[in-house]
């Protein structure tokens, strides 16, 4: 049970930097948790695979039946990656 409402973050999408660990992974979790999309993005991206994985999981024990996860591998530094992200997203749209 939640003391949060989460019901209007279904079907959004949620694009989260700094996501392949500590808050920025549990950050993408809970936003899965809650039906929304994610889109995450760090430099290492063995762990956001396994952070994807997380996700997918958190998708089916809260009950949701859709929800995508969009790993992009990405320097928030290097305007080259910043650039390319539009690119990535696999036809969803950012909403957060």
């Amino acid at each position: 049970m939640s003391i949060f409402n989460t019901s209007k973050l279904v079907g959004k999408t949620a694009l989260i930097t700094g996501a392949s660990s500590g808050i920025g992974a549990s950050t993408a979790i809970l936003f899965a948790k809650a039906g929304s999309n994610v889109v995450i993005l760090a430099r290492r991206a063995n762990n956001l695979n396994e952070v994807k994985a997380k996700c997918e999981v958190a998708y089916k024990e809260f009950g949701h039946k859709e929800g995508k996860v969009v790993t992009i591998e990405a320097d928030m530094q290097k305007r080259e990656d910043l650039n390319s992200i539009t690119g990535k997203l696999e036809g969803l749209t950012v909403d957060m």
